[in-house]
């Protein structure tokens, strides 16, 4: 799989969601010859729809902080209060980059999941999200 430059958690995703098996996949069926250009297609749709999502979610936090800016002001606070606000459904990656970027606080209530988020596709989110993702997170998370 890491010779192929293929995530092995999205590769037994596709093996549980896609082929429907009803246990847990053996190591060398994971890596079958015929299943690499199926992993590598779910690779590309990944990354479009991460692409997307990405941007939906910047969207959807700018309604947020909108809202949240005209109750409590422009200052730091609105920002945390619209990043704990669970109603604009960003995800914890995208609250902790976004926390981290505005020298929050809150940021460390976010670092778990958003390693856990990071994790199952770093190079999908290292090139969709760029920058966005705190190159620290990156080192800690690196196992290249």
């Amino acid at each position: 799989m890491l010779r192929y430059e293929l995530n092995p958690v999205q590769c037994i995703w596709y093996l549980f969601e896609k082929r429907a098996i009803g246990h847990a996949p053996m190591p060398n069926h994971i890596a079958v010859h015929g299943n690499i250009a199926k992993y590598r297609s779910l690779n590309k749709a990944a990354r479009e729809d991460m692409v997307i999502e990405f941007e939906a979610e910047k969207q959807r936090f700018m309604v947020t902080l909108r809202l949240t800016m005209a109750s409590y002001g422009k200052g730091t606070q609105s920002w945390s209060y619209a990043l704990i606000d669970d109603s604009h459904g960003c995800s914890p990656l995208f609250r902790y980059c976004l926390a981290r970027s505005e020298q929050l606080s809150i940021a460390e209530n976010f670092e778990m999941p958003a390693i856990m988020q990071y994790m199952a596709a770093p190079n999908v989110y290292d090139e969709t999200w760029g920058e966005w993702i705190p190159e620290d997170l990156k080192e800690r998370c690196s196992c290249r």
